[in-house]
């Protein structure tokens, strides 16, 4: 038995439900371009903290906000995996861990209000596809799907997510085993 190795990625609210069937699958469709998008197609990357994880989910969420006016809120998946499975790059600029494989979803938490494994009965009852954050010309400001005003610039809006979705600290995995 291989001990795992926890890592963090970072996805959108509503990539949730299929990530819960199919766990996380390699990029297919990088959301950057040039030479960025080119090395990410084909895998699934990660961060040693939730805060790296959330990283460009932060980028995303901002710009998104900016140019639409409105985004699924971004959320940390904790996943098990064998250290087999991870490469990292080498230069130290870049703390960039990745696969290329799929990572079953039975391998996987996400954090929102506490760890809890994706597959729990309770997360099909969250509607993951309806948590977003728009701009709401009522408030002069961006406000989530329950109403809650966050703030005026999507700067303020992360800011007020962030809070919600950051875990305070990763903490251990427990019951869950990495695949040999």
């Amino acid at each position: 038995m291989v001990k795992p190795r926890t890592l963090y990625h970072a996805t959108f609210a509503d990539a949730l439900d299929s990530i819960t069937e199919k766990g996380l699958l390699p990029s297919e469709d990088p959301h950057w371009g040039g030479d960025l998008g080119e090395k990410s197609y084909g895998k699934v990357f990660f961060g040693k903290t939730p805060s790296d994880a959330l990283y460009y989910a932060r980028i995303l969420f901002r710009d998104r906000l900016e140019r639409q006016g409105q985004s699924a809120i971004p959320l940390v998946l904790r996943a098990a995996v064998s250290p087999e499975m991870v490469r990292s790059a080498k230069k130290s600029f870049e703390r960039k861990r990745w696969t290329e494989e799929r990572i079953p979803p039975e391998l996987l938490d996400v954090y929102w209000h506490g760890w809890r494994p994706v597959q729990d009965e309770k997360n099909r009852q969250l509607g993951w596809s309806d948590m977003d954050v728009r701009w709401q010309d009522d408030y002069d400001g961006y406000a989530d799907w329950e109403g809650g005003f966050l703030g005026k610039t999507p700067r303020d809006a992360w800011a007020e997510i962030a809070r919600s979705i950051t875990p305070r600290g990763g903490g251990r995995r427990s019951r869950r085993t990495a695949p040999a």
